[in-house]
């Protein structure tokens, strides 16, 4: 099977690297980069399950995640405690505890969150998170692969679906500003919601659109 080359993402994906993320995923995360560029590579994303009820989690979201699944990455759970100490004494004054949120997938010191279309909320939970995450030594970075705003064209010219209920209703509709995508993740970002994290976001776009079940060419 032929390598995916970085030029070959770069070309069909929608990517934004913050603190030398991408770097640090070639020169130290060799393997696993190799790994996260062939599971682009074969993600399509179909007509029909842009126009599918998602219900808990789209058909979409679920494909993204089941290559991770099947090779080791891992959803987890991350347990904080902070103790306030008093500077005279060194007693401990205060222990506070919290429970992370579930992580999509985690290996090798790398954290990866799917946010195909969740409330844009969500991004903020997630940065804060991988930053405390990063700054405890437990990852050298963090990736969110998301949709591409660039979508909203495609989602425009997909005219209408029928959902569980037996309505008609607009494609763009489901996609609105106030959910995940580049944009929004991307301010957040720049705003320092990550901390120090290397982040690599990685836009989902029309380059992987498949109409119908078309086959896409192999073009690595």
């Amino acid at each position: 099977m032929a390598a995916v080359t970085d030029s070959w993402i770069e070309d069909n994906y929608q990517l934004i690297d913050n603190g030398f993320a991408k770097t640090i995923l070639k020169n130290h995360h060799h393997d696993d980069w190799e790994f996260i560029k062939q599971a682009l590579f074969e993600f399509k994303l179909y007509e029909s399950d842009i126009k599918t009820d998602g219900g808990n989690k789209t058909k979409i979201a679920r494909r993204l995640e089941i290559p991770y699944k099947l090779h080791g990455w891992r959803e987890r759970n991350f347990y904080f405690e902070t103790n306030l100490f008093d500077e005279d004494t060194n007693n401990v004054l205060h222990t506070s505890t919290s429970t992370s949120h579930k992580i999509d997938a985690v290996k090798d010191k790398i954290a990866i969150e799917f946010e195909w279309n969740n409330k844009d909320t969500f991004f903020a939970r997630d940065l804060s998170v991988l930053g405390r995450l990063h700054s405890n030594g437990v990852i050298d970075l963090g990736i969110i692969i998301t949709r591409s705003s660039d979508l909203k064209t495609l989602f425009d010219s997909l005219g209408t679906y029928t959902n569980h209920k037996g309505e008609t209703k607009s494609v763009k509709s489901k996609y609105g500003e106030s959910t995940t995508h580049t944009n929004s993740v991307e301010k957040l970002i720049k705003s320092g919601t990550a901390g120090g994290c290397p982040i690599l976001v990685i836009g989902i776009n029309e380059n992987v659109f498949v109409d119908n079940g078309e086959i896409l060419t192999d073009k690595r």
